[in-house]
């Protein structure tokens, strides 16, 4: 298959060419309108109602397109002009001259040539003019017609000059004709079609209206007539018993001889053929006609001729061209002679009224009737004439069109359903035909000869252009055909072998050769016969016979294994080499029987007999030595067929039977058993479970033998064995034993037999009678006192209750019950009748059916057999069972749901069933009491509620209860309280959510996949081998929660590699098993680990004291990672122990414990600590009493230091009046100073806003704006954080495999809508399709369809509209689109960036770039900390340098190396030197960076240099140079701390001059160099980074550190951070203007301005909130802010380099998230409540946000507002931008990569494709399946897949 390039991969994405039934198609998703085609280069070219003009080459592939959104009513090629002539409604009929390659105007005119209303007819086509040249003749029809004069036909100019002029004017008179309003005539005109013929230019139209008559007119008008006076109107119809008026389709073309000869014109004469239909309103009834020219132009001269005479009647002006004319009476048109191909008609010359027509109307020859004909073609083969016919359901039919016998020979399917457009035309070269339908283009061949494979199908084809080319051997054109041999549908006889003299021959006695009889064989020529997998011999040909000698036998293939072999007897051309005629022989092996039967041997198809001494088959049966023969049944000798074949006899027995363990001697009967003689023997082989017993045999006659005398016997305890008998003849061979009579080996004493079972044996042939002596079943032979059977015994039987209805099945057991049914003679319970059943009844075994009962009785069950009767010996008790009571009476109506039933008498019967209403309620097997009993039964699923009572039936017996069951909704699960449980469980689970208390039982449900557990008294197996569940009772349920102890999974192997998924069973709701795709996860971490107490803990206290309260501190690990302080309980002994906190390694406790307890140990109190299902016991407590004599002491000393203190406090009294005076003096200064320092920091904040702004506009105006090329856009939305992907352009996935035609086939099903919407269903359903999996299909379906945004858009609003849906039945339409958590939702973030990318750079991309350039600038105007990257002017609290150091500003002279290259600073004017702004306190690296952001001040990041390429050196006096690091020797140290190395460090003071390097590699001195900025939030938390070289710390601006060092508190400064705030206020201040800027632009609301996607997107959401009847404005307002807000704009500002080719530092990336979190705050309906404890950043914009909320409400009722945006309308702009960036990424590879999504769920959605009504309709699962058998076989051309 030719390769297809990746542009025409893009072309099949924007509109498809696909293959369809092997047709070349071409679809689009607008109605087409007019079809041409080229007649020099043969590119068809094509419109559409939306303004899209399309030119396809032949193959119909699209090889350019132009929309420009007006209707087109005219397309014609101008083939001389090498031009596209268009006309369009919008331009009021105007036509243009468009380039025929790229389709763009270039010429244009402002005469208006065609009608301006889409839904008028208008044709055209190019002839010669009045002067010879060009003109275009038009006739178009305007139902809106004025009251100056509309040109309804038409000639117009085509030279540049005078473009679309009429080709002659004079006066008033021009070459056109015109309708003029008149308020009595009212009618309209259809335009069939327009054709040049013989000078004259004709126009078929249809007229219909109240004044004047409905017909089909044909209109003629001479080519040379300057002001169209020629004009004659000629009416057409066609007749058959109908008449048909209305012309559909017509097309000029000449006949071939079949029908020129019915016509009664030669070939060269033309015709008009014309599809009519009987009336305007339906094409249901229609026919074809045919008119002659030649009768065309009569019928004109006669309407001349007869108006000449005088005749007004029939012949007059036509009404509504020129409706005033007058009649052919007026004297002045006396001896006026007018020739046919006169053009002076109405000139002096003539005197004849023009655009005369008459009611004579002329009837054409009818070819065809049938029904829904929309359009016609016609081409010629041979003397055949073609008719091509379209019809309205969208089928093409072939048809030879001869007068009388036309006939349909093709119908094709093109389009099925949709009408056929009556533009449909004829291909260049006259072979293909081109079919319109709405939505479809498809060429067709006019020949199709390769269909057919054989002669016979290409004959019957009846299609005229198809033969059987007979030395060929296929069906091909005439033209084809290496020879004249051709064989037409005409032709009554295909050639062909029609016999062979032997086709059967005996491999043993085969004939010298073979004649064939042929019919149609050439004779002229040479053949060979060819005997397949044999050999070739020549083969003589006499007339109509062919002599074949046959191959050497021996060169036959072995065939032993079969009796025959195919062969294939082929005449072969010589010429050709092809086998032209062929015909089946048999070659069959007689031998094959060979010892094997005679019946198989005699019975076969073959002429084989039997040898019956010999045991041999053969055809030739001189091998017979004995003469002994059985004949072939074909055969007509005597001894013919298998009954003489010797065989065994089916005896009346069907067995013969022998006793086991006997001696015995057996007869076996026969048929034709020859008499062995002396030198032949017999012997009886019976086979016993596996093994053979060999008896002698004795011939008796040839009908008999006996076998034995021998012992047969078995192991089994079956009563009889069936064992296989063969007599053996001759030891060889097995005598026929047709009817596989077998020995019955049997045992009288079998298993427990009966009496009856034993005098059955007797009855079956077995010689056993039942013995009085043993009591037990004996041969005949061993007993000397039989006896008869007396009285049945029932021993059981079952059920032994049933309801009083009767109706019980009751299985009654026992022995001697009769061995058949009519044996019994009474069948009683009590007194009343069981019905005995009579299928399953044996001597030990029946059942019967119970009569109903007056009342609850009982009674013995009573059986007589043959007179003797039996009694059960337990009675039957007749029950009238109750229901009293049910539990539960309510749950979910997805069923499974166990209930119990409570009440009298429930075990009775034989079938018992339970309902609740019509749905049945499964019984479950449980154990019940012998009075009360309890019934279990599961509930079915319902569809709808259900409030029913439950009832039951015994045996049909219906029991209603008074209670009701409530069927309700499912129940649902919203939220769950915990992330992490503990392994062991146990740990309560508050879950929230609806209809929860539905469940009786609900259980929680842990499943743990793949790892491998042990058996746990808390696992549920379920049918998923390769998942292990563990359940829970959740207990404390209530309508909207429960709570849910977590399963113990402690004997599950370690869970980190395991997936974990969380559910809940709730009776039969499955949905719920799993609720892990609503973003409910729990993780299962390990148990927590409480430490051992070494040694009792032990605290004193008083003998008399109840109780003692104490702290208890635990220590351990993993203490709170699975719990919260409220799941961990510790009771000390019986007391319970109030939980303090519980840390991660450390829990508190106070505890108060009653000493008195009973639950004390000699150990002590125990502690124990409980964690869900943890019980673990720590350690003990134990209390002992004071030592007295210790508090006495203590007391002692405790009074007397009391005494001091008292006498120490009253010295120190007076000094310490003073002291505290002073102190607070002191104090106060500080306060003083610390209020200074604050006001003096606002002071100087407030001057710096003063400044910065206009400082900050003059330094940003100036760069250039970087905007990312439109591919690395794309590309960082859809694949964020990929650097490399096989969609980028170049790459491809197999340097070997060709996946062209396989990924062909898929992009067929994409643009399949149910196709994708299944696809994309079927992923999203599976567990392993992951969040990221759900982004990157999202993403490759905007690379793949991405020139198809049309159809990519409505994919997205339908998806859309299934999760509004979704989210209204679940009562979560205010959340949705706010995660990005579908497919539809990555592929609505996709659709904005697409839609608005011209937005971002020509409206918004200038404020976004100046506010980052404004953030960036603010940043770095002020110190930086290079370590913690804390700076003085941020927006973001946690990145704000809380410090007041102290700097100055230093401008730099920074001289430029010679060689910096010129491209990279694009500038070549660029001085040496240039001046630089830094802080003196800035890092040596800081430094650098700004001297680079100066030099390359106008190159994009991605095009500078790096720092790492310069080195700075400072360059001081005459010669002095240093090179500056941010460390070296000269580093600061002091103690663990090193100082990074600054401006002021080096004393580089203002104006110094510095110059850029080239870096060195090694530095002069000082260690390698460190990393310095902080990278990351971690980083910034611990700032203190090591080098590789040492273990100091590293500090810039500011030593982070602990006071764990004692300090003199009176030096201690006091530090309040929380003042240096103001600098986010000024940093605020700063940057007010650009952010204000910025959400001005995005804001923007006025018509000229709001992106139209924004306004189509926005309306939709409008419409679907009214078609779901969502009224409330917040449930709009929050879609919108989700779609377009959160999606689009917060990305775009907090990533500006999405859009530029920048480098975004994290200190930037912190000030973007406060602005772009103020955006979405703004966005908000919601009310936030600030405080002085919320977030800073919050705070900052707290009052604008209140502003900005009704700028945003404003913004979205003005977009409402707006003019709506058509469909057309955002496509032609979508297709305009995909246009532009037609060829960025590899498309191939994005359907590849796609495609491992479809191959890895295939099974998935191969069974919801067959599933899904609408995707069986449309085949999408065969499709589907083409696509996996192409790509499989693809691969499997080269295995080794290479991604480059």
């Amino acid at each position: 298959m030719k390769r297809i390039s990746c542009l025409h991969v893009f072309i099949l994405l924007c509109v498809i060419v696909k293959l369809i039934n092997g047709y070349e198609n071409f679809t689009t998703n607008s109605t087409l309108i007019h079809l041409t085609v080229s007649e020099q280069s043969g590119d068809v070219y094509l419109s559409s109602d939306a303004g899209i003009i399309y030119r396809l080459d032949s193959n119909l592939t699209q090889m350019s397109s132009i929309s420009d959104g007006q209707y087109n009513t005219l397309l014609i090629v101008y083939e001389s002009g090498d031009s596209l002539i268009t006309c369009d409604t919008a331009d009021d009929g105007a036509c243009k001259l468009r380039d025929l390659t790229d389709l763009s105007v270039t010429e244009s005119s402002n005469f208006i040539v065609t009608s301006s209303e889409s839904d008028q007819t208008t044709v055209g086509f190019i002839a010669d003019g009045n002067n010879g040249d060009d003109a275009l003749y038009v006739a178009s029809f305007d139902s809106g017609f004025t009251s100056y004069q509309d040109y309804v036909v038409a000639s117009r100019k085509l030279e540049s000059s005078e473009l679309f002029d009429f080709t002659n004017q004079y006066g008033a008179s021009v070459t056109a004709l015109t309708a003029k309003t008149i308020s009595t005539v009212s009618f309209s005109i259809t335009y069939i079609t327009g054709f040049s013929y013989n000078g004259y230019s004709y126009f078929l139209t249809y007229v219909s209206g109240a004044d004047v008559i409905d017909q089909t007119t044909l209109a003629r008008v001479c080519q040379q007539d300057k002001y169209f006076t020629s004009y004659l109107e000629l009416p057409l119809s066609c007749s058959t018993d109908t008449t048909y008026e209305y012309a559909i389709s017509a097309t000029l073309s000449q006949p071939g001889s079949d029908l020129a000869d019915g016509l009664g014109v030669s070939t060269s004469n033309w015709t008009l053929f014309i599809v009519f239909a009987e009336d305007e309103s339906s094409t249901s009834d229609t026919c074809v006609c045919v008119f002659t020219m030649d009768d065309i132009d009569e019928g004109y001269q006669t309407i001349l001729d007869e108006c000449e005479a005088g005749d007004d009647d029939n012949y007059y002006s036509s009404k509504y061209i020129y409706p005033n004319a007058l009649d052919c009476t007026d004297s002045e048109f006396d001896d006026v002679t007018v020739e046919i191909d006169s053009c002076q008609i109405g000139k002096p010359t003539t005197n004849l009224p023009h655009t005369l027509t008459t009611d004579n109307v002329l009837s054409g020859t009818t070819l065809l009737t049938h029904s829904d004909l929309t359009s016609i073609q016609v081409t010629t083969t041979q003397q055949h004439t073609i008719g091509l016919l379209g019809t309205s359901t969208g089928h093409l039919m072939k048809v030879n069109l001869i007068p009388d016998v036309s006939a349909v020979y093709s119908d094709i399917t093109v389009d099925d359903g949709n009408p056929v457009n009556k533009d449909s035309i004829l291909d260049i070269t006259k072979q293909y035909i081109y079919m319109m339908t709405d939505q479809l283009v498809t060429k067709v061949s006019i020949e199709e000869c390769n269909l057919y494979s054989t002669c016979s199908e290409c004959i019957e084809s009846a299609d005229p252009n198809c033969g059987w080319c007979i030395l060929s051997g296929e069906c091909s054109k005439l033209s084809e055909c290496v020879t004249d041999d051709w064989i037409t549908y005409t032709d009554t006889v295909c050639i062909n072998i029609t016999s062979v003299s032997m086709d059967e021959i005996p491999q043993d006695s085969p004939p010298s050769s073979l004649t064939l009889t042929t019919t149609a064989l050439p004779t002229d020529q040479s053949y060979t016969c060819t005997f397949s997998d044999w050999g070739v011999t020549t083969a003589t040909v006499d007339d109509d016979e062919v002599t074949c000698p046959l191959p050497p036998i021996n060169d036959l293939p072995d065939f032993t294994d079969e009796d025959n072999l195919d062969i294939e007897l082929s005449l072969t051309s010589d010429t050709t080499g092809v086998d032209i005629v062929s015909s089946d022989i048999v070659i069959y092996n007689c031998s094959f029987y060979d010892q094997s039967s005679c019946i198989s041997c005699v019975t076969t198809q073959w002429q084989c007999n039997w040898c019956v001494y010999e045991s041999q088959c053969a055809y030739d049966t001189s091998v017979c030595t004995e003469q002994s023969i059985v004949y072939n049944e074909q055969s007509d000798d005597d001894n013919a067929g298998e009954e003489f074949c010797p065989q065994i006899s089916d005896t009346s027995l069907g067995m013969i039977p022998v006793p086991s363990d006997e001696e015995y001697t057996f007869t076996v009967m026969g048929d034709n058993l020859p008499d062995p003689g002396l030198s032949y023997s017999y012997t009886c082989d019976v086979i016993i479970e596996g093994g053979t017993t060999s008896l002698t045999a004795t011939w008796v006659n040839d009908s008999m033998l006996e076998c034995g005398p021998g012992t047969l016997t078995y192991t089994d305890d079956d009563d009889d064995y069936e064992a296989t008998l063969n007599i053996v003849w001759n030891n060889v061979f097995n005598i026929d034993n047709p009817d596989s009579v077998p020995v019955s080996v049997y045992k009288c004493d079998g298993e427990n037999p009966d009496c009856t079972t034993c005098d059955t044996k007797s009855e079956d042939g077995y010689d056993c009678v039942w013995c009085g002596s043993s009591d037990g079943c004996m041969y005949s032979t061993s007993c000397d006192s039989p006896l008869n059977c007396t009285v049945p015994v029932i021993t059981s039987f079952s059920p032994t209750s049933g309801p009083v209805e009767g109706g019980t099945r009751i299985t009654v057991t026992g022995k001697d019950l009769g061995s058949d049914p009519s044996q019994i003679s009474k069948l009683t319970v009590g007194e009343i009748d069981c019905v005995l059943n009579n299928d399953s009844h044996t001597s030990t075994e029946f059942s019967c059916n119970t009569s109903a009962a007056a009342a609850v009785s009982s009674g013995y069950i009573t059986v007589q057999v043959d007179g003797s009767d039996g009694s059960s010996s337990q009675m039957y008790y007749y029950r009238d069972p109750i229901i009293d009571t049910l539990t539960p009476r309510l749950g979910p109506k997805a069923g499974g749901t166990e209930i119990r039933i409570s009440g009298s008498y429930l075990d009775c019967g034989f079938e018992r069933k339970v309902y609740i209403s019509d749905h049945e309620c499964t019984i479950i097997n449980k154990t019940s009491s012998t009075n009360t009993t309890n019934v279990y039964c599961e509930t079915s699923s319902s569809d709808e509620l259900v409030y029913s009572y439950l009832y039951m039936e015994f045996d049909g017996a219906i029991r209603n209860s008074s209670i009701q069951f409530n069927y309700t909704e499912n129940p649902t699960i919203s939220s769950i309280n915990r992330v992490n449980v503990f392994m062991s469980g146990g740990i309560d689970i508050n879950v929230t959510g609806e209809f929860l208390d539905s469940v009786a039982t609900p259980l929680i449900l842990v499943s743990v996949q793949p790892s491998q557990t042990t058996n746990s008294r808390r696992k549920l197996l379920t049918q998923d081998n390769d998942s292990y569940n563990y359940t829970s009772e959740c207990n404390t349920v209530t309508f909207s929660s429960m709570t849910c102890p977590s399963p113990d999974l402690s004997n599950q192997d370690d869970l980190s590699t395991s997936d974990i998924s969380v559910g809940f069973v709730m009776d039969g709701v499955s949905e719920l098993l799993d609720i892990s795709d609503q973003g409910i996860t729990l993780s299962i971490v390990s148990d927590p680990v409480y430490d051992k107490l070494g040694s009792a803990i032990e605290f004193e206290v008083d003998e008399s004291a109840s109780e003692s309260s104490f702290d208890l501190k635990l220590t351990g690990e993993n203490l709170n990672s699975g719990c919260t302080e409220d799941d961990v309980t510790v009771t000390v002994g019986s007391s319970v122990c109030s939980t303090t906190f519980v840390k991660e390694t450390l829990a508190y406790f106070s505890c108060v414990v009653k000493l008195n307890d009973k639950n004390s140990t000699k150990d002590g109190y125990a502690i124990i600590v409980r964690v869900g299902f943890i019980v673990d016991s720590i350690g003990y407590v134990m209390f002992i009493p004071p030592n007295l004599l210790y508090y006495y002491i203590a007391a002692a000393a405790g009074g007397a230091l009391i005494i001091l203190i008292i006498i120490i406090a009253s010295v120190c009294y007076q000094r310490q009046s003073k002291k505290t005076v002073r102190t607070l003096l002191k104090f106060q200064k500080q306060v003083d100073e610390i209020e200074m320092k604050v006001r003096d920091d606002c002071k100087k904040a407030f001057a710096e806003l003063q400044t910065d702004v206009t400082d900050l506009k003059k330094d940003v105006s100036g760069a250039g704006i970087p905007f990312l090329d439109h591919q690395t856009y794309l590309f960082k939305v859809l694949f964020p954080n990929s650097v490399d992907h096989p969609i980028l352009k170049g790459r491809r996935e197999s340097v070997q495999i060709n996946f062209d035609q396989p990924m062909l086939l898929f992009s067929q099903l994409l643009h399949k809508k149910q196709f994708i919407l299944i696809f994309i269903r079927t992923l999203e359903e599976q567990k392993m399709f992951t969040i990221q999996d759900r982004g990157i299909v999202a993403s490759l379906l905007m690379v793949v369809l991405q020139e198809r945004m049309d159809y990519y858009t409505d994919i997205m609003k339908s998806m859309l509209v299934q999760l509004m849906e979704k989210s209204i039945s679940q009562h979560r339409e205010k959340l949705m689109l706010r995660r990005t958590e579908t497919v539809v939702e990555k592929m609505l973030t996709n659709w904005m960036t697409f839609s608005l990318y011209g937005y971002i750079k020509n409206v918004a991309g200038q404020p976004l770039f100046t506010l980052f350039q404004a953030i960036k600038y603010q940043l770095y105007k002020g110190p930086v900390d290079v370590i913690t990257g804390d700076a003085r002017y941020t927006l973001s609290e946690t990145r704000l340098l809380r410090e007041n150091v102290e700097f100055n500003t230093c401008t730099l002279n920074v001289l430029l190396p010679n060689n910096v290259d010129k491209f990279l600073l694009q500038d070549e004017n660029l001085a040496q030197t240039v001046v630089v702004r830094v802080l003196d306190i800035d890092s040596i690296s800081q430094v650098k960076e700004k001297i680079m952001d100066v030099v390359f001040k106008n190159v994009p990041h991605s095009q500078r240099r790096s720092m790492d390429d310069f080195d700075i050196e400072w360059r001081s006096g005459h010669g002095g140079r240093l090179i500056l690091h941010d460390e070296d020797l000269t580093s600061e140290v002091n103690g663990s701390w090193k100082l990074i190395n600054t401006l002021a460090h080096y004393n580089v003071g203002d104006g110094s001059l510095i110059a850029l390097i080239p870096s060195q590699m090694e530095y002069e001195s000082g260690p390698s160099p460190v990393k310095l900025f902080a990278s990351s939030k971690s980083d910034s938390m611990n700032p203190i980074l090591q080098s590789n070289n040492d273990s100091l710390r590293r500090w810039h601006l500011v030593q982070k550190q602990n006071y764990d060092e004692e300090e003199d508190q009176a030096n201690r400064q006091i530090k309040i951070s929380e003042m240096y705030f103001t600098r986010l206020l000024s940093t605020k201040g700063t940057l007010e203007e650009f952010v204000k800027s910025t959400f001005q632009v995005i804001l923007e609301s006025q018509s000229n301005l709001v992106p139209k996607p924004v306004k189509y997107f926005f309306d939709f959401l409008d419409e679907e909130a009214r078609k779901h009847d969502l009224y409330d404005p917040e449930i709009v307002h929050i879609w919108k802010t989700n779609s377009l807000p959160l999606r689009f704009w917060v990305n775009v500002i907090k990533n500006p380099d999405f859009i530029f080719d920048i480098h975004k530092s994290e200190n930037v990336d912190t000030c973007l998230s406060v602005i772009a979190q103020f955006f979405l705050d703004s966005c908000s309906l919601s009310d936030h409540k600030l405080g002085k404890d919320s977030p800073t950043n919050k705070l900052l914009y707290a009052r604008d946000v209140t502003m900005m909320k009704a700028n945003v409400r404003q913004y979205y009722d003005n977009v409402q507002s707006q003019p709506p945006v058509s469909d057309q309308e955002l496509f032609s702009i979508l297709f305009e931008e995909a246009k532009k960036y037609s060829d960025e990424f590899n498309v191939m590879n994005g359907f590849l990569k796609l495609y491992d999504f479809a191959d890895k769920y295939r099974d998935q959605i191969s069974e919801n494709l067959n599933e899904d009504p609408q995707a069986r309709k449309q085949m999408l699962l065969r499709k589907f399946e083409q696509l996996l058998s192409a790509m499989e076989s693809a691969s499997s051309r080269s295995p080794d897949v290479l991604l480059v």
